[in-house]
């Protein structure tokens, strides 16, 4: 009996693989934004709370602050996408140990975002809560700029600087 023939693998066409490109986020219009913002730490136990309105760029603040991280030496994981949910991690070196951080931006539309943000210690916990929301143009003669809002002077711009500044 005659030996079948020998198969013949088939044809390959050598496929690179897909490199993802960056996620990044979308970008928010500027303008004439509101910013309510609820504060928590694990040791006061009542959340502290405050609204800023500003005429604001918060795409150019939100690059703003995480360039000014990545000057204080902080590694982040790169930033994920699931839906309208931008997740971002990161870790900075600070004097009593590693500050850990989880953000997570969601985005309703170019002009509505809300970003929670929980900051690890092992001196403390806080978690906080932006709600943004685009209220119209800037009254007339202002522009936006990339800069943080300013918030009254017993809350800190954000759960980090909270930590960093020894809060």
């Amino acid at each position: 009996m005659a030996d079948p023939p020998a198969a013949v693998p088939a044809p390959t066409t050598a496929v690179p693989p897909l490199i993802a490109a960056p996620v990044k986020l979308p970008a928010f219009q500027p303008g004439l934004w509101e910013y309510r913002r609820t504060m928590m730490g694990a040791e006061s136990g009542k959340p502290q709370t405050a609204t800023v309105n500003k005429c604001s760029d918060p795409s150019g603040d939100i690059q703003q602050k995480l360039t000014e991280l990545k000057q204080r030496g902080c590694q982040f994981t790169p930033l994920t996408q699931n839906g309208n949910q931008y997740r971002s991690s990161w870790i900075c070196s600070v004097t009593g140990g590693t500050l850990t951080v989880q953000d997570v931006i969601t985005v309703r539309s170019a002009t509505s975002y809300q970003d929670d943000n929980e900051v690890r210690h092992p001196s403390q916990t806080l978690r906080s809560t932006i709600v943004a929301s685009r209220l119209g143009d800037c009254p007339p003669g202002e522009k936006p700029a990339p800069t943080a809002p300013k918030w009254p002077r017993d809350m800190p711009a954000d759960s980090t600087s909270a930590i960093l500044r020894g809060r």
